[in-house]
């Protein structure tokens, strides 16, 4: 079974953002720190699957979020994103930046307080199910563009792209590894036999393809890796494939068929070349 808390895999992504912490990121990791909570470690930038959590104690299965202007703009995202999370067992704790900057010790009173709650056991959750994030990248094309965080432009990111026709191994390589060193997401439509990749979450380029015409029955998230051999190319995991209305109740693919159609889909859009 595949670990899904800090894989190496989104290294890259966790160092980006402590690069990019806003200044109320920065004052509550300055205290979190300093070992105030009875010798409790905090981790920051803690990733879970795809998803990057602000703050999160292993020990306690506590997550902490300090929601910035950019949470205005996903809030129905936000939720369905701590939803599936919190079907894990993990806690949360969301503060607004006005809450850091002028209720700082009610917001540490609070964290005390729920650090000494036990956690919630995990729930039955499809992440098949309620909304997706609004798309932070334009969906389609090879220019490059600009990625969002707390409303300011950080840094430029090459466009997801979904790709109908064949496409060799190495142009994968050499163009859509933008988040991940050696992997790129996908999203593989096995009805139409197409697939969208390079995006930071497997539910943009879901949300990409259902634009399209997609049906969301027919799509399931992989990961990509052109620097390896054939037989290890693709990876069956993502987030989105947790969805129990389709007897999928973990991150991998589990029927077998499925599991077939979408490797054929791959195998008729990629061309493996040496």
């Amino acid at each position: 079974m595949i670990s899904i808390y800090n894989q190496s895999r989104m290294k890259n992504r966790r160092r980006e953002l402590r690069k990019e912490q806003t200044k109320q990121e920065k004052t509550f990791w300055n205290y979190l720190r300093k070992g105030e909570f009875a010798g409790l470690r905090f981790r920051r930038q803690y990733s879970i699957g795809g998803f990057v959590i602000d703050f999160y104690c292993p020990s306690l299965k506590l997550a902490i979020e300090i929601d910035g202007s950019i949470h205005d703009s996903q809030v129905k995202y936000d939720k369905f994103r701590q939803s599936g999370i919190e079907t894990l067992g993990i806690r949360f704790l969301r503060f607004a930046n006005d809450e850091i900057d002028n209720e700082f010790g009610k917001v540490m009173k609070i964290v005390r307080e729920t650090s000494n709650q036990s956690p919630h056991p995990g729930l039955p959750f499809d992440f098949a199910q309620g909304p997706r994030p609004p798309l932070s990248l334009p969906r389609r094309g090879d220019t490059r563009g600009k990625v969002k965080r707390d409303g300011d432009e950080v840094e430029e990111r090459s466009i997801l792209k979904i790709i109908e026709e064949k496409i060799s191994r190495k142009e994968i390589a050499e163009k859509y590894l933008t988040y991940f060193d050696t992997m790129t997401k996908a999203v593989v439509d096995i009805e139409k036999e197409v697939m969208a990749v390079d995006a930071d979450l497997h539910s943009d380029l879901e949300s990409a393809l259902l634009e399209t015409g997609s049906i969301q029955e027919n799509l399931w998230g992989i990961n990509l890796y052109p620097l390896k051999n054939k037989e290890d190319f693709i990876e069956y995991t993502s987030l989105i494939n947790i969805r129990p209305h389709q007897n999928n109740t973990s991150m991998e693919i589990e029927d077998p068929h499925i599991r077939e159609r979408v490797k054929s889909t791959v195998d008729k859009l990629v061309d493996y070349g040496p």
